[in-house]
């Protein structure tokens, strides 16, 4: 389901691009974020999704998603939908192009076997780790996303 690279320029150069994350917090109220190796957000620890393929259903997306980029098989049934938010970034894998991505961001709480069997699957992260809600060098984003899930009684 890939693109050749410049089509995949023009999609994103021109469209909105959908997408779903998925927030994971686990016991002890911490959120899981990775750390990106490409743009958009390089070197920014952020939110695991990415785009949704066509004919492809949200659920299949998230599952999907989470499958490679955590090695996890989600239980859909536990995500918590948090909102649809816009994302607009400077630059997307090619640079200087200005991209907007419209995540249909979920929560979803980890069980700690769930927690002890996820791990880095792909090569758009460099590391995964937890962190405070509260911890102030979160990304925008993040923080906007952590107003929203205290807002909602989530966290």
């Amino acid at each position: 389901m890939h693109l050749p690279p410049e089509i995949y320029k023009q999609v994103i150069t021109n469209s909105i691009v959908s997408s779903v994350d998925v927030i994971f917090v686990n016991g002890e109220g911490k959120i899981l974020l990775g750390l990106r190796n490409n743009e958009p957000l390089k070197w920014v620890y952020y939110i695991p999704g990415g785009m949704r393929y066509k004919g492809e259903t949200i659920e299949e997306g998230v599952r999907r998603k989470m499958k490679e980029e955590l090695w996890i098989d989600i239980d859909v049934g536990k995500l918590i939908f948090l909102g649809v938010y816009d994302d607009i970034f400077e630059n997307w894998y090619f640079e200087g192009v200005k991209a907007h991505s419209c995540p249909i961001t979920y929560v979803y709480h980890l069980s700690d076997d769930e927690e002890k069997n996820i791990w880095i699957w792909d090569i758009r992260h460099n590391d995964i780790k937890f962190f405070d809600i509260d911890d102030p060098t979160l990304h925008e984003m993040v923080k906007i996303r952590v107003r929203d899930m205290r807002e909602k009684g989530i966290v």
